[in-house]
């Protein structure tokens, strides 16, 4: 961008001040030069260009001073102005002949006008013209400062004033335009006609529930407050939120509507049903039919006594009562288990691994004999075992542990996986463990068994378990005295083989067909040994390991 006074126009100041008279600058032209660069030094002579290159002409809209020798003139052209492209800027003194004061270069700057057929719309722009001149302000008679009036006339943003738009009521329904300015009325009228609601995805009005609606739990579109939702309480049939009951309200048992943790269960529960041992005091028979209950205290002798014909049942029997022998022909049962024929349970004991018949254990005892695994189970005992991993079921050496049906399965798997190798195997030298197969160095003379079976476009081929292959096929024609080599179906692993070959027909007895061959490990050769007749097709079998 360049600027300089013309020399018209610094003629006309320096008179003006020598006149000591007033020089009014009051017009803006703009215009737009073909072909000028902005940078390119300004003639002094120029004057205002021709009338095919005026795009705009415009009186001055504010001037004041900046400085006693330097003036500032303002242009601020609206949205309506335009639409034009300029590139050149004049400050003009109309009252003086149209006396062009000052020029201003500036690249090709484009003024957009409304358009509203187009959808366009306008933008303001401002454009300032700078005088810098000894005692400008009192030769141009601008008595006011610029600070007083002057303000950015560009477009308003974040960060700077300036001038804004008022958005239309579409523009603000949009809501894209980020340069125009909502007014109280195009707000309004936006808000009330603005119903979308929020969603999941989409931000918009919510509607707080009722305590009603947040118990209920099934409406998706509104919001629960922080007090609704202390208030939805758990029920029997609602999930909500619940007081943890004190350890009192637990022991009561009244209230339906606190929580029970584990800790206050349990204190419940062994306050209230904690074991007492007591003996009863009752020295009489009770009537059971035809036959009694009899209980006896005394310092001497404790029993209860069942007469049952011929069992009697005892339980604490240490007295010698006349009329019933202590230890008669009696079956004595405890929680269904059989102590023995005239057995007395003379005592208990807290031993986990007693084997007496006439002392009870006590529930300490048969804790440990199940959580200690003191009593192992045997051929011959009841008691505890675990449980083998599958490794000691693989193993099999272990006899004091269980075998699950998960590792039972697991280990008939691979035994019977490891019965039978396929040739391969045997090849590789794996044979311990196996069943015997024959041929094999190590079956014995033993049963084999076809492993792999197929066919290919060189003929068919089998192979047994101890790796012994059968191969054959039908070869194609021969020539007197020829042969014909071809691939077997697959190869021999060993180089011994044999091979059998015969020609479809015998001939004559003149000219007999006659056929022999060799084979490798991977391939046939067969000959045609007569020396008249063609062999159209031959028959060939080979074996071999």
């Amino acid at each position: 961008m360049a600027e300089r006074i013309t020399k018209a126009g610094r003629n006309l100041l320096a008179k003006h001040q020598g006149d000591e008279t007033h020089c009014k600058i009051d017009k803006f032209v703009l215009a737009l030069i073909p072909g000028q660069n902005p940078a390119d030094v300004i003639d002094p002579d120029r004057g205002l260009p021709p009338a095919n290159q005026v795009v705009h002409e415009q009186d001055v809209t504010r001037d004041g001073y900046l400085a006693p020798d330097m003036v500032t003139y303002s242009l601020y052209m609206d949205a309506k102005t335009g639409p034009f492209t300029f590139n050149t800027i004049y400050t003009v003194s109309t009252v003086n002949s149209n006396t062009v004061m000052q020029i201003i270069t500036v690249p090709d700057t484009p003024k957009i006008a409304d358009d509203p057929g187009n959808s366009v719309r306008g933008q303001p722009m401002v454009r300032n013209a700078i005088l810098v001149y000894d005692d400008a302000a009192a030769i141009t008679n601008v008595s006011i400062e610029a600070e007083a009036w002057q303000w950015d006339f560009e477009d308003a943003t974040e960060t700077i004033k300036g001038f804004i738009e008022i958005a239309t009521q579409t523009e603000v329904n949009a809501g894209t335009d980020h340069q125009r300015a909502v007014t109280p009325k195009t707000l309004k009228s936006r808000l009330a006609s603005f119903t979308r609601n929020a969603t999941e995805t989409v931000k918009g009005f919510l509607e707080i529930a009722t305590q009603t609606e947040a118990n209920g739990g099934t409406d998706d579109t509104k919001a629960i407050t922080p007090k609704k939702l202390n208030s939805r309480t758990a029920t029997e049939s609602r999930r909500g939120v619940a007081e943890v009951a004190t350890q009192a309200e637990a022991d009561t048992g009244t209230d339906d509507s606190r929580i029970v943790t584990p800790k206050k269960l349990w204190s419940i529960l062994t306050s209230k049903f904690a074991r007492i041992d007591q003996r009863p005091t009752f020295s009489k028979g009770i009537l059971l039919g035809d036959d009694k209950l009899f209980f006896n205290i005394s310092s001497n002798n404790d029993y209860i006594r069942y007469g049952d014909g011929d069992n009697t049942y005892h339980l604490v029997a240490d007295g010698d009562d006349a009329d019933y022998e202590d230890t008669g022909n009696a079956n004595l049962k405890l929680g269904g288990i059989q102590l023995g024929s005239g057995a007395k349970v003379t005592g208990v004991s807290d031993s986990a691994t007693s084997t007496s018949k006439t002392t009870l254990a006590t529930s300490y005892a048969v804790d440990v004999a199940r959580d200690d695994g003191t009593r192992q189970a045997t051929e011959s005992t009841r008691g505890q075992a675990e449980i083998a991993t599958q490794a000691e079921v693989n193993a099999g050496t272990t006899h004091t542990r269980i075998v699950t049906p998960k590792t039972l399965a697991s280990r008939l798997a691979s035994w019977a996986a490891g019965l039978f190798k396929s040739a391969a195997y045997l090849d590789a030298g794996q044979y311990d463990g196996q069943v015997a197969l024959i041929g094999s160095p190590v079956t014995d003379g033993q049963t084999a068994v076809i492993v792999a079976a197929g066919s290919n476009a060189n003929g068919n081929y089998r192979i047994w378990s101890d790796g012994y292959k059968e191969q054959w096929g039908i070869c194609g024609s021969i020539d007197p005295g020829g042969s014909i080599t071809f691939l077997l179906p697959i190869a021999y692993s060993l180089g011994d083989s044999t091979l059998t070959a015969l020609p479809v027909g015998h001939g004559t007895s003149s000219n007999p067909l006659g056929i022999s061959g060799r084979a490798s490990n991977t391939s046939v050769t067969l000959y045609n040994r007569g020396s008249v007749s063609q062999i159209v097709n031959s028959y060939w079998t080979s074996t071999g390991f």
